[in-house]
């Protein structure tokens, strides 16, 4: 099914695929009430008594106002966020990452064989169309406190020692080969946990003084009308619709197509809870 020999027995993902993340955004974009603006750089956002939430420029400035606000700006996020919680509570990781691209001609040069399906397990190799210029695509790098932009030849060695697995073929790539690679460079906001962070936001813990049962993220007290959706590590495509779906309908009050324990396990509130859990760092008169 693959179209190559494997090196291991594998799980056939019948109605998995793979997807072009601009042109799922795009797509995403002409959704009915969807008003894309560019070029409006958020500076801070300021809860306004009775009127919801106005989102500032860095002159101060009203860009938008809204009754609700959902922050899903990744490693931005906790800029944002200050002032309205203890957002240095979240043990948030900006990780890189480097994907490569290996052009038809090269691939074609050095036997790497192009798959009829992607496969994955752990790194992943999946074969491109011609309109976005054939060849094969394979990663990722994932690294903490690793700030460097620049393509690295020694991370596309990495990517592709994960293909070497994926097939069972070891393939020698000389530095000339590996210089004609192209690759991508981004990071992916993450967490200790590697569970995203999506929800309503608590409020300050010196706001929740004296309150009991903290210890579980469903009773801490919200911010109102502020929710997040970040973090979503290395699965951004893969969980972003479900979780703005689930997110949606918690802040219309529609069902939510996830259950409470799940939406425990992404509660920004959860860390929160582990404070409450500590005796020695609980919240005054918190229940532990």
């Amino acid at each position: 099914l693959a179209g190559l020999p494997l090196p291991d027995a594998q799980c056939l993902y019948a109605g998995a695929g793979w997807v072009s993340p601009p042109a799922l955004v795009r797509e995403w974009l002409t959704l009915p009430a969807v008003t894309l603006r560019c070029h409006s750089a958020v500076a801070q956002l300021q809860a306004v008594d009775g009127s919801g939430w106005q989102a500032l420029d860095a002159q101060d400035q009203v860009i938008a106002q809204a009754d609700v606000v959902v922050l899903a700006s990744a490693h931005d996020t906790p800029r944002l966020l200050q002032g309205h919680t203890d957002v240095a509570l979240w043990p948030l990781q900006r990780r890189r990452g480097q994907v490569t691209q290996v052009p038809a001609s090269v691939a074609e040069a050095t036997g790497l064989p192009r798959p009829r399906l992607p496969l994955a397990s752990g790194g992943y190799l999946i074969a491109l169309p011609d309109a976005l210029g054939g060849g094969v695509l394979c990663g990722a790098t994932s690294q903490a406190c690793d700030e460097d932009t620049a393509v690295r030849a020694d991370d596309h060695r990495h990517n592709l020692r994960q293909i070497d697995a994926l097939i069972g073929v070891h393939t020698e790539w000389r530095d000339e080969a590996v210089a004609a690679l192209q690759g991508k460079v981004g990071w992916r906001l993450a967490t200790d946990d590697r569970l995203p962070v999506v929800g309503a936001v608590p409020l300050c813990m010196a706001q929740m003084a004296g309150l009991r049962r903290l210890d579980q993220p469903r009773h801490v007290p919200r911010v109102a009308g502020l929710y997040v959706m970040t973090a979503l590590g290395s699965r951004g495509l893969t969980w972003a619709a479900l979780l703005g779906e689930a997110l949606a309908a918690c802040v219309s009050g529609a069902p939510v197509p996830l259950s409470a324990s799940v939406l425990d396990a992404v509660d920004p509130a959860r860390f929160v809870a582990r404070v409450a859990r500590r005796p020695s760092t609980a919240v005054a008169g918190a229940s532990s």
